[in-house]
């Protein structure tokens, strides 16, 4: 019978053994797929043996480390640590081992040492230490990177795994935000434009992931200042675009810090930076003659009354306008406010020698006064006067309240010719005197 197949059945007639069998105990080490002992937990009793051995040579260790001899202690704590990696002694034994290589100047060492308490020994008391000495660290190792002629210095991307380790030891911890500032930090620090993209991703990111940080404030300036920086560098406008819609959404969202607040004046800067670029883009057209173009840059420029090129701006489209009269009612989408425009008028009436400036404003009655005391003025009571008679001779028909007399007729005051005088009256007599 072959070979090959002689085992396949003896495997396969053990593998239904210990499958009918549910009670039957771990496979057998020839089935453990090249997994060693030692990466297997020991049991119980085995287990408390390990510790009382672990915990004896941690003494003598410590021991040797107080005789000062620290980097043959720090050997002999990752040694004990990886004989003994399922004791509570290991832990102790690889932080001693990373404080060690730390003291001793082994930066890369001591974050790596570490690193393996972090992932092997997760609940270990120690892990908030060892993630806040990675994170001193990795810092330290970037405002020092070391190396002679360029020789064993850090690179960008070495700094970066460093920081990822620590975003994913500790997510939710303090360092996390405090990290991926620090990336996009050393992108933004790299002169390379296509670094500028990574390092506004890296700080957006610290925006979006971490907005209650305080690094999330400080992380949306950078975003705005590195893409000013840029635009300084470049020709391409939708930097300075970019930078000005990153100082807005800062101001949206982090207005109350007082480094947001002051960072406002910048959008002053940015929209005066853009009138200059619109200005130059516009002088461009106008010399190939594109007129059209030239004009809706000109307006552009308009948008920022502060900048130095305002003026000029209203002097070429005004130029513009006077060339081609109907330039701008050509352009639809162009917004030009009557303001920002001084056209020249159809007829020069400042120029006539019989031009003297505009008429006065008109007499104006004075505003009566506001009465300051307490006294009531009190007018006399007069007769009104009565309007006094006509001074012509025969007045019209409008002057007369009363509709005119006839012609033929007699003044009222006059005596009829013809009229007989009237009869007088008898005298009364007077009494007789009496007799007496």
């Amino acid at each position: 019978m072959n070979v090959r197949l002689s085992k396949s059945i003896g495997v396969a007639a053990l593998v239904l053994a210990i499958g009918l069998n549910p009670h039957a105990d771990a496979a057998p080490k020839f089935l453990s797929f090249g997994k060693k002992d030692a990466d297997a937990p020991p049991g119980a009793s085995q287990l408390a043996d390990q510790e009382g051995k672990a915990a004896a040579r941690l003494s003598q260790i410590a021991s040797i480390e107080s005789q000062g001899r620290t980097a043959a202690a720090a050997k002999a704590y990752d040694k004990l640590a990886t004989e003994y990696p399922f004791t509570r002694t290991a832990a102790t034994a690889r932080f001693r081992s990373a404080q060690l290589l730390e003291r001793n100047g082994k930066k890369d060492k001591a974050f790596e040492a570490y690193q393996s308490l972090i992932e092997k020994h997760p609940q270990s008391p120690e892990y908030g230490v060892a993630l806040e000495q990675q994170f001193a660290l990795a810092t330290d190792i970037q405002n020092n990177p070391g190396g002679l002629l360029g020789i064993g210095k850090r690179t960008t991307d070495d700094l970066v795994e460093m920081y990822e380790k620590i975003i994913k030891n500790g997510t939710r911890s303090v360092y996390a935000p405090k990290a991926q500032f620090a990336i996009a930090e050393l992108y933004a620090s790299r002169d390379d434009l296509g670094d500028s993209e990574r390092s506004t991703a890296a700080f957006q990111k610290v925006v979006d992931t971490y907005p209650e940080s305080p690094e999330a404030a400080e992380a949306a300036l950078r975003i705005g200042n590195v893409n000013l920086a840029v635009s300084e560098r470049s020709r391409d406008a939708s930097n300075l675009t970019a930078a000005r819609e990153a100082f807005e959404s800062a101001g949206v969202l982090f207005g109350d810090n007082p480094e947001v607040a002051a960072s406002q004046q910048k959008l002053v800067e940015i929209s005066e930076a853009e009138a200059e670029k619109a200005f130059k883009t516009g002088q461009f057209y106008e010399k190939k003659g594109q007129l059209k173009a030239a004009a809706i840059y000109y307006s552009e420029a308009l948008k920022a009354p502060s900048a130095s090129v305002f003026s000029s701006a209203q002097e070429r489209l005004n130029d513009l306008s006077s060339r081609d009269p109907k330039l701008l009612d050509s352009m639809a989408g162009l917004k030009v406010a009557n303001t920002d425009l001084a056209l020249p008028a159809a007829t020069d009436t400042k120029g006539r020698p019989d031009y003297f400036g505009p008429p006065p404003p008109p007499d104006r009655a004075p505003k009566p006064q506001m009465r300051v005391d307490e006294s009531i003025p009190i007018a006399p009571i007069e007769d009104p006067s009565l309007p006094a008679a006509a001074a012509e001779e025969n007045p019209t028909t409008e002057d007369l309240l009363l509709p005119p007399p006839p012609a033929d007729a007699e003044p009222a005051d006059a005596e009829p010719a013809d009229a007989e005088p009237a009869p007088a009256e008898p005298a009364q007599a007077e009494p007789a005197p009496s007799g007496n």
